[in-house]
């Protein structure tokens, strides 16, 4: 089937706010939807400015963007790149496809039109039910108004409320407007983080996840690129302030954990998120997102060929190794619950297979969002 022939309306009405009393869809992700470049359409919107009445299209204030970035819609002004946005009601959007000429910008907006026409359905059957609940509350005494009262309040449930400014969640776990998520795990020395690094190189729209840990930095890392490094106590407080999608006790006394901030700045950027994290870290997070991520395990060849690698490292002591080790043995048993497993004999191969493997569950997304 041609990949034009249907746009998801669930990706739609993850973009629909209601901002100036309007439905209205920004500049970004109308772009986004096209795949233009937002510039892109700005341009061929001031070459037709006379075709967007203000009834058609607006510019957000600063007032209005800093309610949007105040109420997490979305991450920072620099979202839009330093510029005002657009904002474009049902009847703007519709003139879209004709100034952009484009298959795709027509198919885009078929798939649109029908994703306002639902949400006017939803809405007048909400207020249809609340009337209906209205008049017959006028029928009888107070002593059924508390019923009344659960019954309004079950007409607009934060699912299908409809979305004033700052509503867009980007948290739930299986948005497709979302990136999706590649977790690699493996016991320490398997190889892992070399071919994340080989992967964070290609064109897969992948942005690395940063982990926070209370461990001591080891030469050449830096806060915020290779680890969060913190204090004991700051990792328990998060902990406490459930900041954590997983977190563990690796050694004892020495934590690693994956902050949610973290996975939700990349994802609302709209990348793919990678992972480099440990066995258990990496299975919680599999879990929670389920088919929205995929779970890579890195085998080494053997028990020794690892050893022998923790040793070249000449980054830890005797007995560090001794324990990771004794870890990594247990890690293996858990080799079979991924999704995928590679086995790092010959570094080139592993990295070719782990390119082949990300890729193809990426272009699956692709084919899900637009069938």
């Amino acid at each position: 089937m041609n990949n034009l022939d249907k746009i998801k309306n669930e990706n739609i009405a993850e973009s629909i706010y209601f901002i100036r009393g309007e439905k209205v869809m920004l500049d970004i992700d109308l772009a986004s939807l096209y795949n233009v470049e937002t510039r892109v359409l700005k341009q061929a919107v001031r070459r037709n400015s006379d075709r967007f009445p203000n009834d058609f299209m607006f510019q957000l204030n600063e007032k209005e963007i800093d309610m949007v970035v105040s109420q997490n819609v979305i991450p920072s002004k620099s979202y839009f790149g330093g510029a005002k946005p657009f904002a474009f009601t049902e009847q703007g959007v519709a003139m879209l496809s004709g100034v952009l000429k484009s298959k795709r910008a027509i198919k885009v907006n078929i798939a649109i039109m029908r994703t306002f026409v639902q949400m006017r359905k939803l809405m007048v059957g909400y207020k249809e039910l609340e009337n209906k609940i209205e008049a017959l509350e006028k029928k009888y005494d107070d002593n059924f108004s508390i019923v009344f009262k659960a019954l309004k309040s079950l007409i607009v449930t934060k699912k299908n409320r409809p979305r004033p400014i700052g509503y867009k969640n980007y948290n739930e776990n299986k948005s497709t407007s979302a990136g999706r998520l590649i977790i690699f795990s493996a016991p320490s020395g398997a190889g892992k983080t070399t071919i994340v690094k080989h992967l964070l190189q290609q064109d897969l729209n992948l942005e690395f996840s940063v982990s926070a840990t209370n461990r001591e930095p080891r030469q050449g890392e830096v806060n915020g690129k290779d680890y969060y490094f913190l204090t004991e106590e700051e990792f328990r407080k998060k902990i406490e302030t459930d900041e954590f999608l997983e977190w563990e006790e690796v050694y004892n006394g020495i934590f690693y954990g994956t902050l949610k901030s973290e996975v939700e700045r990349i994802r609302n950027a709209g990348k793919n998120v990678i992972f480099d994290v440990d066995v258990v870290g990496g299975l919680n997070i599999k879990k929670f997102y389920g088919t929205e991520a995929l779970a890579v395990f890195v085998q080494p060849p053997s028990v020794e060929e690892l050893k022998n690698r923790l040793k070249n490292r000449s980054t830890e002591s005797e007995e560090k190794i001794k324990m990771r080790i004794a870890k990594a043995e247990k890690e293996l048993e858990f080799a079979r619950k991924f999704d995928v497993i590679i086995v790092n004999d010959k570094l080139p191969k592993a990295l070719n297979e782990a390119e082949k493997v990300v890729s193809g569950f990426l272009s699956k997304k692709d084919e899900n969002n637009i069938i």
